[in-house]
């Protein structure tokens, strides 16, 4: 590590003011590398004090991207996880699929301030402004085919909404398949992509994709009627840390159905009228139910019940 992540690592872990002196002589640096260092971080934004004879503190409400509080915050898979923050990316599913074809290891999560081109489903874009939102992706390898991956998706928008839920009391809901809506406004999107091996039917890989919207107020004019935020005081490491450990927990239980019951709950689909895509054409309906494998039941006003188990869906009205 640089003088800077030092000195970083030393106020983490300490509740007190540390004196640039005693930091200066603890890293076997001179005094100028230590006022240079702390200038560094408070530019990027960490809240740290300066007081003449006392020295350096940081403040608890300092929310800058760190591996280290990020970990810490995925209490029982916390070694499991290699954890990458970044102030600015391209997108986090793309530079971890490039991470993935260098041969990174299972459970390695890319978290991001700043999306410069994020994706979200069907090729469209997902609006990723720096400091007001959190954007971060997981590697996943596992052992099952593509007939089971289904379970993913609606595995992640269960362990988002979990941890919005304990973490600040609010009570998210989830628009088929994987939207997550607060007061009628989408504040998360969820992006799953996956490699198969067409011999055999399993998967290499599937990178989930989050980005949540936490205190963005002004969004473009073609999302600004449909995107809202959690517009509350949230850590985004301990966001981050929660929701993954959440999802790790889940996908080690992948044959424990128990969440699908969640699922349900969180769900704002029950008797809403909606628009869906099937076969090219657009057709009308209204959802009766969400079945076992969170498949969405529908009635076409036409004496038919149509499963709908992937595709893109509008919701006439809240």
């Amino acid at each position: 590590m640089n003088t800077k992540q030092l000195v970083l690592s030393k106020l983490q872990y300490s509740s007190s003011y540390i004196s640039g002196q005693l930091l200066a002589d603890e890293l076997n640096v001179s005094r100028a590398s230590i006022w240079k260092a702390i200038n560094a971080l408070k530019k990027e934004g960490y809240n740290i004090d300066s007081v003449t004879n006392k020295g350096y503190r940081l403040i608890s409400d300092s929310d800058v991207l760190s591996d280290k509080e990020i970990s810490s915050c995925i209490k029982d898979y916390s070694e499991q996880v290699n954890i990458y923050t970044f102030k600015t990316v391209t997108s986090t599913n793309s530079l971890l699929k490039e991470m993935y074809d260098k041969g990174c290891p299972e459970y390695t999560l890319i978290v991001a301030d700043e999306q410069t081109h994020g994706r979200g489903r069907l090729g469209r874009e997902f609006y990723s402004p720096s400091k007001t939102g959190i954007y971060f992706s997981l590697l996943l390898k596992p052992d099952f085919t593509v007939s089971s991956s289904i379970k993913i998706t609606s595995m992640t928008a269960v362990a988002v909404c979990d941890a919005i839920n304990t973490l600040t009391g609010i009570n998210p809901h989830i628009k088929w398949i994987n939207d997550i809506f607060v007061n009628n406004k989408k504040v998360c999107g969820i992006l799953t992509e996956a490699s198969t091996n067409f011999e055999s039917g399993e998967l290499n890989y599937i990178i989930i994709g989050i980005g949540i919207n936490i205190s963005t107020i002004n969004f473009p004019d073609n999302i600004s009627d449909i995107a809202g935020s959690l517009n509350c005081n949230i850590s985004k490491n301990l966001l981050v840390g929660n929701i993954i450990n959440n999802l790790i927990h889940m996908y080690n239980n992948f044959s424990d159905d128990s969440y699908i019951k969640k699922y349900k709950e969180y769900s704002l689909m029950k008797d809403k009228e909606i628009s869906y895509v099937k076969n090219g054409s657009i057709f009308t309906g209204k959802v009766i139910d969400i079945n076992d494998r969170c498949e969405l039941i529908v009635d076409d006003h036409k004496g038919n019940i149509i499963t709908l188990n992937s595709g893109d869906i509008s919701i006439k009205s809240f």
